[in-house]
């Protein structure tokens, strides 16, 4: 039984467990997360702690921010965010999401690597996902006026410009980022291949970190692999003869920052997807329901890895002849959207690799017989890119991605603006896990059970189905609700 069969059956095993004890999981981490965690959770809260302390200038306000908030964060040397020019491996822009990611915030160092002098304008962006969606703002400070002394724009164009005008977080997704330091993750762990040229970008802001106030006070734990692997359990080892060491990166809460705070994106971004469609017309959501719990009905299940999509390839028996004649197969849709999945990920490696690599010796690098790294046992890839929906969809063709996908098309909506990946990666939204899965690390056992919960997988009993108040339908099947699909789809 090869690495990826023991694996998988491993998975499946532990999930059974999973589902018997992750009520309990998630009760206890909210209560850890709200009882311990001196954290910012609202564009209020920061709006008072400006006020309160007559903050003018950013390095004011990095003083009297909450610790736990100040802990967590991901560390930018490439952007395409706005003023990129201020951005640098010497001196990277610093997003700070905190311990939940409600509230977030992004500044750069100063031009001269020291204070602000009074009268310096910098800007500092921040994003609210507020229960109605995300609030983005820009603040100037001058070290002289008040920043909230004028009302505060709330997604100005300057920001809607790119992240929408239904506002999303930009993250590229599991398990790379480009331009991040700690740009590849795997295991629980976000790192950089010794020797790369991430690397040495590390080096030189390592340099610069203890004299720059803007980085000095952030906490990291820089270990190699191979030194975690001496002090830790860890489900893949480091291996000298097989793989390359890495230097893992991490924040004051984790070893996996950039993995977190694409978790807890792509978490809000299905909230906001959710909200999309109930925010339909009355007379296209009643139309559409049938088809939300057909697709429904393939989400209950245990073990995502059994997940057989019965219903999502009968689609077409929820559609009337009209609209099957004139509307692309979901067949069809499979196959096209397969292939874009491999395409994107071709090239997020690629601009990955440029920075850093993966760490095997055996087979790393592109393949003329495997250029999209699926042979992941042969090649030894255990610390490599990793094309997470063409792993789950092996055994039916099908991703939960992929479903909504096609659903979002058939409702009207731009599937094209379901992602926040930001480099081309268009179709793949799986973030390794939910948020729930970025519980406190200790670097001994980063793993927490809850990381096997695939969101994008339950997407519609989780974000629509709640708030559709019909729960008679969820007692039919998918021959019954495909008959009343058609006779509701033909009135439309």
């Amino acid at each position: 039984m090869g690495f990826r069969e023991v694996y998988m059956k491993w998975i499946k095993l532990f999930s059974i467990y999973v589902a018997l004890s992750s009520l309990a999981l998630i009760t206890s981490q909210k209560s850890f997360a709200r009882q311990n965690l001196e954290e910012l959770d609202t564009w209020q809260q920061f709006r008072n702690i400006i006020k309160t302390n007559d903050v003018r200038s950013i390095d004011d306000l990095l003083k009297v921010l909450p610790k736990d908030f100040k802990k967590g964060y991901s560390l930018l040397y490439q952007t395409r965010a706005l003023h990129p020019n201020l951005v640098s491996p010497r001196r990277p822009r610093v997003l700070m999401f905190g311990w939940n990611g409600k509230f977030m915030m992004t500044y750069n160092s100063h031009p001269s690597g020291g204070k602000a002098k009074i009268g310096d304008k910098e800007l500092l962006e921040t994003i609210y996902f507020s229960p109605r969606g995300a609030e983005l703002r820009e603040l100037e400070f001058d070290g002289i006026n008040r920043p909230l002394r004028k009302k505060v724009e709330v997604n100005p164009s300057r920001c809607t410009n790119c992240h929408g005008a239904d506002p999303k977080g930009l993250w590229d997704p599991y398990n790379m980022w480009p331009g991040a330091y700690g740009s590849l993750s795997r295991g629980g762990m976000d790192f950089i291949k010794l020797g790369s040229l991430e690397h040495r970008y590390l080096k030189e802001f390592l340099e610069e970190k203890s004299r720059n106030p803007r980085y000095s006070f952030l906490e990291d734990n820089f270990k190699t692999l191979s030194q975690w692997s001496s002090e830790a359990k860890l489900s893949r080892p480091f291996n000298a003869q097989t793989m390359h060491d890495a230097i893992i990166v991490s924040d004051g809460h984790s070893s996996i920052p950039n993995q977190r705070l694409g978790m807890i994106m792509g978490e809000e971004n299905l909230k906001r997807l959710g909200r999309s469609i109930l925010n339909l017309s009355g007379k296209k959501i009643n139309a559409l329901k049938y088809i939300v719990f057909g697709l429904a009905t393939d989400e209950k299940y245990t073990v995502p890895f059994d997940k057989s999509y019965s219903c999502a390839k009968e689609l077409k028996s929820f559609l009337p002849p009209l609209l099957q004649a004139t509307f692309v197969s979901f067949s069809k849709f499979q196959i096209d959207y397969g292939n874009a999945v491999l395409q994107d990920y071709k090239r997020q490696k690629e601009l990955t690799s440029v920075f850093n690599q993966g760490l095997s010796k055996i087979g790393a690098g592109f393949s003329n017989e495997d250029p999209f790294d699926l042979n992941l046992e042969q090649r030894g890839l255990v610390y490599d890119p990793l094309s997470v929906p063409n792993l789950f969809s092996k055994k039916t063709g099908i991703n939960g991605a992929m479903v909504v996908a096609y659903f979002l098309r058939l409702a009207g909506l731009d599937d094209y603006e379901m992602n926040i990946a930001i480099n081309s990666a268009r179709f793949n939204m799986y973030y390794g896990s939910t948020a729930a899965c970025s519980a406190p690390s200790d670097g001994v056992n980063p793993f927490v059970p809850l990381c096997f919960d695939e969101s994008i997988e339950r997407f519609f009993s989780t974000y629509v189905i709640p708030k559709m108040n019909d729960h008679a339908l969820s007692e039919l099947g998918c021959d019954e609700l495909a008959k009343l699909s058609q006779s509701a789809l033909s009135r439309l």
